[in-house]
C-alpha cells in the first residue's frame, strides 16, 4: 500500500482503535501529524536530465580511474586522451535519445527489459570497437546499418 494512502488513514483516525504500538513511537504517525508527505511537482525533463547528469558522472569516475591506472603501469597514451570525454559526449547523447524512445513502449511492453540486453549485446558484436572496420563486403554493410558505427568511427 503507497504511503499516502496510510497518511490519509492515519490522519483520519479511523484506526486509532487498532494501533499496535503507541503513536508517540510511530514514526507514520509523527509524519502524517506534521504533514510531511508533501506533493513535490517535478517536470519530466528533471529525471531525465538527472539521469544524464549521473551517467555523465560515472563516464567521467571511470575515465580518471583508467588514466590513473594507465599513470600508474606507465603505459604510454596519445596526447589526445584529454579529448574523450569530448568525444564519447554525441554516445551519451545517443543513449539518451533512444531511452527516450524506448521508455514508454517498455512501460507498455514489459518483455522489452528482458530483451534489450541481448539486443544491445548483439548491437555491441555489430560495431567496430574491437575489429576494425572491413574494406568491403557483406559484413561491412551490416556493420554501417549499425547507428552507433559513425558515433565510434568519430571517437
Amino acid at each position: 500500500m503507497p504511503k499516502s494512502h496510510v497518511y490519509r488513514i492515519l490522519r483520519s483516525g479511523a484506526l486509532k482503535g487498532s494501533y499496535q504500538i503507541d503513536p508517540k513511537d510511530s514514526w507514520m504517525v509523527a509524519a502524517a501529524e506534521r504533514n510531511l508527505l508533501a506533493k513535490v511537482d517535478l517536470p519530466a525533463e528533471v529525471l531525465i536530465l538527472a539521469r544524464f547528469g549521473e551517467a555523465l558522472v560515472q563516464l567521467l569516475l571511470k575515465l580518471l580511474l583508467g588514466l590513473a591506472l594507465l599513470a600508474a603501469f606507465r603505459v604510454w597514451t596519445a596526447p589526445t586522451l584529454p579529448l574523450l570525454p569530448l568525444l564519447a559526449l554525441p554516445l551519451a547523447l545517443f543513449g539518451t535519445a533512444c531511452g527516450l524512445f524506448l521508455a514508454p513502449i517498455a512501460a507498455l511492453y514489459p518483455d522489452l527489459r528482458r530483451t534489450l540486453p541481448a539486443i544491445t549485446t548483439a548491437g555491441f558484436f555489430l560495431t567496430p570497437v574491437v575489429f576494425p572496420l572491413p574494406e568491403a563486403g557483406i559484413f561491412r554493410a551490416l556493420i554501417l546499418l549499425n547507428p552507433v558505427t559513425p558515433l565510434i568511427g568519430f571517437a
